[in-house]
């Protein structure tokens, strides 16, 4: 069994959050001009938001798989099943839930059980207060535990965006549990440390603004959410190819962003990124693949420069013309590069 990792939450940790509060603070201006010039437009109905969102159809629909929880760590984590076989585990990103995968879902369940969970904060999983319950330690356990508590001692192991991130943190915290790993558009964090640029950190502006309590989540929740679909389908980070991302999926994720908690979990991800754990392994061993759509308007695909040093094994595939929203803009060839990968 695997060592609990520990917390690298030294000095030179704390001074990080410090100098991210700090730049966060520079765009807490603009914040709050938008905020209220959204207020004044609309005669105050932009900042009367509903949590949650009346529940659309997809919320309760079962033609994606079957729906339950499972309970790990002293937290309720919900997760949508499909097929039978060996298990795939799949990790969704922000501002997102498992709903992300669900075009991908039943390509891939003709020969294994796949699972799309509903992350710790998202959902309909369990939201525990306070940023710390969202260190990176703690979200690779809970990956390693869910796997287990599905019956199962190693998985498929496939991330998006903040889920490609814990599993790439699972991958070298526990490196028997992972048979083999698919991570779409999220850095590798030794990578991301290497390869950090000037053109990144200002694509990186929002993760320093979301180190401010309270104003982050008001301009995610005003004007219905409209923050939600800005993201998945607005012209900066967007999908280029809107096939597969329909209106009622934008209000799916809006009901899920919705839920009380939601918004201030997902964002706590971003609060805890200095809790970085120490890592037992340098390595990833396992045959990995690395899907990246090109046009990212938040990610540079420099991002993974010379991640053979880190990940030996790995095969990347970048994706042109296709936004950060890889599972969900483009399934099909998600779906394919996973099936060759895994025959490989």
């Amino acid at each position: 069994t695997p060592r609990r990792p520990r917390m690298a939450v030294g000095v030179v940790s704390i001074l990080k959050k410090l100098v991210m509060v700090g730049i966060g603070l520079a765009y807490t201006p603009l914040a709050l001009v938008q905020i209220v010039w959204a207020a004044i437009s609309t005669r105050g109905k932009a900042l009367q938001y509903a949590s949650p969102l009346p529940a659309p159809p997809e919320a309760s629909s079962t033609k994606e798989g079957t729906h339950g929880y499972v309970t790990v760590n002293g937290l309720k984590f919900h997760y949508v099943s499909a097929g039978e076989g060996p298990l795939i585990l799949l990790v969704h990103g922000f501002p997102q839930s498992w709903y992300s995968w669900r075009a991908v879902m039943p390509l891939l369940a003709g020969s294994h059980r796949v699972v799309a969970i509903d992350m710790r904060g998202y959902g309909q999983s369990d939201k525990p207060a306070g940023f710390w319950n969202y260190n990176g330690a703690q979200l690779a356990r809970d990956i390693n535990d869910i796997v287990h508590a599905l019956g199962y001692d190693k998985c498929v192991l496939i991330g998006h965006d903040w889920g490609g991130v814990i599993s790439w943190l699972t991958a070298h915290i526990y490196p028997s549990l992972v048979e083999r790993l698919v991570i779409m558009n999220a850095p590798h964090p030794l990578a991301l440390e290497k390869n950090a640029t000037v053109e990144q950190f200002f694509k990186s502006w929002y993760i320093f603004f979301f180190q401010i309590p309270f104003l982050p989540e008001i301009m995610m929740s005003i004007n219905d959410y409209a923050a939600i679909a800005l993201g998945l389908v607005g012209k900066r980070m967007g999908v280029k190819d809107r096939t597969h991302v329909t209106k009622e999926d934008i209000a799916m994720h809006k009901f899920q962003a919705s839920q009380p908690g939601a918004l201030t979990a997902g964002i706590n991800y971003y609060r805890a990124i200095f809790m970085r754990p120490d890592l037992p392994t340098k390595t990833v061993t396992c045959p990995t693949l690395v899907l990246w759509g090109e046009e990212d308007g938040a990610l540079t695909k420099g991002l993974n420069n010379g991640l053979e040093r880190w990940v030996p094994n790995v095969t990347i595939r970048y994706l042109p013309g296709v936004s950060h929203w890889v599972p969900e803009e483009k399934p099909d060839i998600v779906a394919t590069s996973i099936k060759d990968f895994l025959k490989a």
